[in-house]
């Protein structure tokens, strides 16, 4: 019975060091945890608009538990960053004990105050651990730009500057007879849902040096190629006379919508202008009166054009679509029609120097209520992927074919053309010459050799 007793005693005995063994403290200096980031950086941020949710971990890869001290932000309750560790708020957490090969997640957010400038200001606090008298730093830093906020206002006439970058929730309505003019260099962040809704006239005024960009208010780098984060730019019957030059509209639902009427053609020129990553349409034009050149208009999930009535003139564009990160709906990147009773006849309807060209077989398509070939349509010398015909027709004049086996692009971000791509040089110096300077302000004319397109291929020797 006593060896028994003397037996129990020893196992529990045993089982208690054992106990001890793994719950003992690495408290040493040595002992030091291991951080999965040692700064975490947020993109520009909205002043006074809360930032999206980054996290790190800090992991503990000693041979025993290690206590955490305190887990604080260096600016304490000034700071404009904020902390959850493990599900306990910021912005200073005391006594956390990490067992052998575990991990605490530290979640970080930033919301940061108006800064009555108007330029982007720099933000830094740290992030400060302390344990085994170590104390760890994790930096924060965050970028904070003050912006004009709009959410449902309708506008007389107004004029958006570049001081300040300008955020659009809801709609933003121009009222008929009423003017908004968007000077060079100006930024217009479109929150999710929110249009454009024009009854007056859009003047956007860019220029080479300082385009107009349209895009959404998310500018985290995942959301820089998600299609449809915003609505679109509509244009309704009583907008006349718009004009939009060097702007880049990207990721909303459409680009340019035109909703004229079949005896009110909605007026709009367009020029240097980028339209890209639409899920729907890239320039959807019922009843409107276009001329465009230098555009280069890619990558949407139904049609990149759509011509429903009206009047179109292309001249240097270029037109691709490989569609989205979502996919592609089947539907060809050009479409004109003149089908259905709401619209007005095709009045003209030409491309010339342009590239239409995408992942489709055919490209092109048109459909008339009057039958086949009865269209005041023209695509003439441009580089097409079309088999409807490789001769010329009542719609195609002395056009060039795509070749999917050759590079095309140098690259299919910028649309730059390939050094030995087939848009070279095959241009008309007719076509060329009304308007002689590409999207890049290079001469297209200058060899008397025309490429295809908006951007005239063009060398730039490598810096070393």
């Amino acid at each position: 019975m006593k060896f028994r007793i003397a037996l129990v005693g020893l196992v529990f005995s045993l089982l208690f060091w054992a106990s001890c063994e793994r719950e003992h403290y690495a408290s040493q200096s040595s002992n030091v945890l291991t951080f999965s980031a040692d700064t975490i950086c947020f993109d520009t941020i909205f002043t006074e608009k809360g930032s999206i949710t980054q996290w790190f971990q800090i992991k503990n890869e000693q041979d025993g538990i290690i206590k955490i001290d305190r887990i604080y932000l260096s600016e304490g309750k000034s700071s404009q960053f904020y902390i959850n560790v493990n599900g306990v708020q910021g912005p200073e957490i005391k006594n956390i004990d990490i067992a052998v090969g575990d991990s605490i997640m530290v979640f970080v957010q930033t919301k940061l105050n108006a800064q009555k400038v108007d330029t982007a200001l720099y933000h830094e606090d740290f992030l400060v651990v302390e344990y085994n008298s170590i104390q760890s730093k994790v930096v924060f830093t965050a970028w904070g730009q003050d912006v004009i906020n709009y959410k449902g206002t309708a506008l007389n006439t107004t004029t958006f500057t570049a001081d300040k970058p300008y955020v659009i929730y809801d709609s933003l309505i121009v009222n008929a007879g009423e003017t908004l003019t968007v000077e060079s260099g100006a930024k217009i962040y479109m929150h999710y849902g929110s249009n454009i809704i024009v009854r007056g006239t859009l003047k956007l005024k860019g220029t080479g040096e300082k385009p107009i960009s349209i895009s959404s208010d998310r500018l985290e780098d995942t959301y820089q190629l998600l299609p449809g984060q915003w609505g679109s730019i509509i244009f309704e019957p009583t907008s006349k006379d718009n004009e939009i030059c060097f702007t880049m509209i990207k990721n909303g639902v459409n680009g340019l919508v035109f909703q004229g009427e079949s005896d009110n053609l909605i007026l709009c020129d367009i020029n240097n202008t980028q339209i890209s990553n639409m899920s729907g349409y890239g320039v959807y034009a019922q009843n409107a009166h276009i001329d465009s050149y230098n555009c280069v208009w890619v990558n949407c999930e139904y049609n990149v054009l759509r011509i429903q009535g009206g009047w179109f003139n292309s001249v240097h564009n270029t037109i691709y679509n490989e569609g989205t990160p979502q996919g592609r709906k089947y539907y060809p990147s050009v479409y004109i029609t003149d089908d259905d009773t709401i619209l007005s006849p095709i009045q003209q309807a030409y491309f010339f120097n342009s590239i239409i060209i995408g992942t489709m077989t055919n490209e092109v398509a048109m459909n008339s209520k009057n039958g086949e070939n009865s269209l005041p349509c023209l695509i003439k010398n441009c580089l097409l992927r079309d088999t409807y015909t490789k001769s010329d027709s009542a719609y195609y004049k002395e056009n060039f074919f795509y070749d999917s086996e050759k590079n095309l692009f140098a690259s299919h971000t910028t649309f730059r053309l390939d050094t030995l791509s087939q848009a070279m040089n095959i241009g008309n110096l007719e076509y060329a010459n009304l308007h002689p300077v590409d999207l890049l302000n290079h001469s297209r004319t200058e060899d008397g050799k025309p490429d295809v397109g908006a951007m005239e291929y063009y060398y730039e020797a490598k810096q070393e």
